[in-house]
C-alpha cells in the first residue's frame, strides 16, 4: 500500500512538472488502457470516471491498434479478449506509443485549424 502511495505520488509530481520532458509524456488510465497526450485530458478522465490509477508510458512502447475499431492493445491477451467482444476486430497494425502520439496531436492541430461551422 506504501509503495503505491509513492508511486502515486511520483505520477502526480511527474503530471506536474513543468519540463520539456512533459511535452512528450504518454499517460495511460491503468483500468481502460487509453492513452492521454496531457495532464489536463488525463485529469478530466479521472473526474468523468472517477478513476484514478494513471501510469506513464514510454513512447517506444509496442502497441497494436485495431483496423476496424481503433482499439489500442498493449499485448496479445489484449488483442485475443478484444476479437472476443467485438466480432468485427479482426486486423491489428503494430505501432508505438510515440508513433500514436504524433498521430493524435497532428490530428489535434489540423482540427484546431480547420474554419468553425
Amino acid at each position: 500500500e506504501e509503495r503505491r502511495d509513492l508511486s502515486r505520488r511520483h505520477q502526480i509530481a511527474a503530471m506536474s512538472a513543468p519540463d520539456e520532458k512533459v511535452d512528450a509524456m504518454v499517460i495511460k488510465c491503468e483500468k481502460t488502457g487509453k492513452l492521454f497526450y496531457n495532464e489536463a485530458d488525463a485529469k478530466l478522465h479521472s473526474e468523468e470516471t472517477g478513476l484514478q490509477a494513471f501510469a506513464q508510458v514510454s513512447l517506444e512502447e509496442k502497441v497494436w491498434v485495431c483496423k476496424e475499431t481503433g482499439k489500442v492493445c498493449f499485448n496479445e491477451q489484449q488483442m485475443a479478449m478484444h476479437k472476443r467482444f467485438v466480432p468485427e476486430a479482426q486486423t491489428f497494425d503494430e505501432s508505438n506509443v510515440g508513433e500514436l502520439r504524433t498521430k493524435a496531436l497532428a490530428a489535434a492541430a489540423a482540427a484546431a485549424a480547420a474554419p468553425a461551422e
